[in-house]
């Protein structure tokens, strides 16, 4: 069964959009990061470089489909191919609200892969996500079977709120809340 919460459905909406918060970070302040890029980089470097994108990350799982079942759960994703290999199906979900939301969503996709030996072992996430409040979807992730590894806190005094939590297979993933915020403690 495929449950759907509010915050997860948000976060999918935000990041399927790319856009920002307009109150955690204005048009105004993107705009000039842009234009300060392409100024620091001619047209003509700009144009004769590959178009590069990222097409996926990928995580390990010894259950797919259990795994498959999480990400759409705890962030709101929905699968959009399935590929039959021996013994389990490599799934790929992506983002979005509906079934054509989520294919047509430009975005990389996160790639569950079959295997038997576990979670790669990596000093960091190999998975990051942009998210509109961390502390919930960190909330989310342990609600449906992950942990959090790291509560979500201010980096430095950025006002971007950073989370680290685990998938139910012990694939790290970092929540990073650009602008953000966080929510006070309730008593």
């Amino acid at each position: 069964m495929r449950r759907h919460i509010l915050s997860a459905a948000a976060a999918a909406a935000f990041l399927m959009t790319g856009a920002a918060l307009a109150q955690d970070a204005p048009t105004e302040a993107l705009n000039e990061l842009n234009e300060r890029t392409v100024m620091e980089h001619p047209p003509e470097i700009i144009r004769k470089a590959p178009q590069v994108k990222l097409n996926g990350a990928r995580v390990m799982a010894a259950d797919t489909e259990a795994l498959a079942e999480f990400y759409s759960d705890a962030f709101g994703m929905m699968e959009v191919q399935r590929i039959p290999l021996p013994g389990q199906p490599e799934i790929m979900m992506n983002f979005g609200t509906t079934m054509d939301e989520a294919l047509a969503n430009p975005n990389g996709d996160v790639v569950i892969y079959p295997t038997d030996i576990g979670a790669l072992e990596s000093p960091a996430p190999l998975v990051i996500f942009d998210v509109s409040d961390a502390a919930q979807v960190a909330e989310d992730v342990v609600t449906f079977g992950g942990t959090v590894l790291s509560p979500a806190a201010e980096f430095g005094d950025t006002g971007i709120v950073i989370a680290m939590v685990a998938d139910p297979e012990g694939n790290q993933i970092e929540l990073i809340e650009p602008g953000g915020r966080i929510r006070p403690e309730s008593d």
